[in-house]
């Protein structure tokens, strides 16, 4: 959804049910199923398609969630989607007759019937150009005490405009006026001084914050170290690390400080030094022996190239996650421009996916975040089919071995990702440039924005008489 200018992917039911928690007093009851209906005040878009099969992302204008109904039914289609639906509900549903989609009742829809998944999504209401990184680093923070006020970071404007004012403010006095620091910092600027004179002590070079730039973010404990912009624009190079980092990252913002990409292959070395170099942050890169396997008997090589960043290596720690099974695409990216998103495919396919004779393929321990991958994919026009795989062993000897969640991704839609994305690691992009695709996606049939999945599954489920069920309203 978009809401607010703000797009994410959500749990629907834990959506809903902070909106009726924050609005219980404009709530409307209904008897039918217990039925309690919430009429948005603020203007929500999801992604939506009509009977044709055009997509837009249409004005979601009510929520509602009701008490279950006798049945529920699962269905699961041949892309790797699914969907519970109650029994009173319907689906859009292919009609080779009319050739449109239309609704049918959860109940009447058969093994083998089409039901539309997006293959090319058009941009939201609102594309955003950078990531606001008040979001990540608060200017204030809920602690409050006598040395910094409890702000943990300094933003580098603010700072310049609170040292301006004062200055101005004191004009030949010993001090500031009386009150005047309370009156101004949090609102014509915030930074953690706790008085004006600890703010001009700092400017006048006595702490190791008189480096500071406009424009920049520091952490306040470490003023020294190099900080990060403000606004950290959504590029394309931006989108190729941030890829790179969900596939073969990780960090450690609260032990040495260090943000690494591990890989062996030079163009990619080459990118992330460049990467680092572009934001002045030191780095090195680092060959190391690894003795691995069960019995710790497999001898191996990694190389990985290291920085050193507190604040990059929070950002990325909260913004993607951590570890293989957490990891997933940062909510930005889903209203991102395109250049951003083409670049986060790069460096995440160059990293944790593989090209075979005909497919662009990509795996990982984290469903979400493949379906993340997915729902990029379609903002460039690419659908992919998702699988899962299972295996009972590896080379390794892990006894707690992950299903992997995979992304096929052929037909058209491999030309297309051909004719966007050029990969950064150079030997897949090769044989990328190689690959015959077939000219059109077994089993998918595009319908405008759409293509038409075949549902392969269906399960009856009864559902538990104390959970709800959760609908929204788009009229369009």
């Amino acid at each position: 959804i978009q809401s607010n200018g703000k797009t994410e992917s959500i749990a629907i039911g834990d959506w809903i049910d902070c909106l009726m928690e924050e609005h219980q007093d404009n709530i409307e009851y209904h008897a039918k199923h217990n039925q309690e209906l919430l009429k948005l005040d603020h203007k929500v878009y999801i992604p939506t398609c009509d009977e044709k099969g055009n997509v837009t992302w249409g004005l979601l204008t009510d929520v509602t969630r009701h008490d279950p109904t006798e049945k529920l039914y699962k269905f699961t289609t041949y892309g790797g989607r699914s969907v519970t639906v109650a029994d009173s509900k319907s689906l859009l549903i292919w009609n080779n007759t009319k050739k449109e989609f239309e609704a049918i009742l959860s109940p009447e829809v058969k093994e083998g019937d089409f039901v539309p998944v997006t293959w090319n999504l058009c941009n939201p209401p609102t594309v955003r150009k950078y990531i606001d990184m008040e979001t990540y680093f608060p200017k204030k923070s809920s602690h409050v005490d006598k040395r910094a006020l409890g702000h943990k970071y300094l933003y580098g404007t603010d700072f310049h405009i609170a040292e301006k004012m004062t200055k101005e403010a004191i004009d030949g006095r010993a001090q500031t006026p009386r009150g005047w620091w309370e009156e101004h910092n949090g609102k014509n600027f915030t930074v953690p001084f706790w008085r004006a004179a600890d703010l001009l002590r700092a400017a006048s070079g006595r702490s190791d914050i008189s480096t500071i730039k406009d424009g920049y973010i520091y952490p306040f404990s470490k003023c020294r170290e190099v900080g990060l912009p403000e606004k950290f624009p959504l590029t394309r190079e931006n989108g190729v690390f941030i890829g790179l980092y969900i596939a073969q990252g990780n960090s450690e913002p609260d032990g040495n400080g260090t943000v690494q990409i591990t890989d062996e292959d030079g163009g990619i070395q080459k990118f992330v030094m460049q990467w680092f170099d572009k934001f002045n942050i030191k780095h090195k890169k680092t060959v190391r022996e690894m003795f691995i396997g069960k019995n710790k008997d497999i001898k191996g090589i990694t190389q990985d190239i290291r920085g050193w960043s507190t604040m990059l290596g929070k950002f990325l720690e909260t913004m993607v996650g951590k570890g293989s099974r957490r990891k997933h695409v940062p909510w930005e990216s889903f209203d991102a421009p395109k250049e951003f998103i083409i670049g986060l495919l790069d460096g995440y396919f160059s990293g944790d996916g593989y090209i075979t004779d005909d497919a662009v393929v990509a795996s990982s321990a984290s469903p979400s975040l493949i379906d993340d991958i997915s729902f990029l994919c379609s903002r460039i026009g690419i659908i992919g089919r998702v699988t899962v795989s299972q295996k009972k062993e590896n080379n390794l000897g892990t006894e707690d071995i992950s299903p992997m969640y995979i992304i096929t991704i052929r037909g058209n839609s491999a030309k297309i990702f051909r004719s966007l994305v050029t990969l950064t690691k150079q030997h897949k992009n090769d044989k990328l440039q190689l690959c015959n695709f077939s000219e059109k996606y077994k089993n998918f049939e595009e319908q405008h924005d759409v293509i038409m999945d075949k549902i392969t599954k269906i399960e009856t489920i009864t559902p538990d008489k104390s959970d709800y069920l959760y609908d929204v309203t788009v009229p369009s």
